[in-house]
């Protein structure tokens, strides 16, 4: 699958765990946003301590406020909570 260039920022050097606080089990961070408008999500590094990190492509979690007007920026079945519930 072929991805449109989004933006030239560079790619972060170092990540911290989007996830709620967990103390065990695999860590996972943003490192760049891939939507253009047509879904197709963002790039996801995860990791597990001890372990080399990889990278996955995946969808953004389809959750919003009971409004409507905010969005979850984590990705597709993430586990805890969603981000409108941590930061709004």
């Amino acid at each position: 699958m072929a991805y449109p260039a989004v933006d030239d920022e560079p790619v972060p050097g170092t990540a911290v765990c989007d996830l709620d606080h967990h103390p065990y089990g695999e860590h996972m961070a943003m490192v760049r946003d891939l939507d253009t408008g047509g879904g197709e999500g963002a790039a996801w590094a995860r990791w597990e301590d001890g372990h080399p990190p990889r990278l996955d492509v995946l969808p953004y979690c389809p959750s919003t406020t009971p409004s409507g007007s905010d969005a979850c920026w984590l990705f597709e079945k993430h586990r805890g909570g969603h981000t409108w519930e941590h930061y709004l």
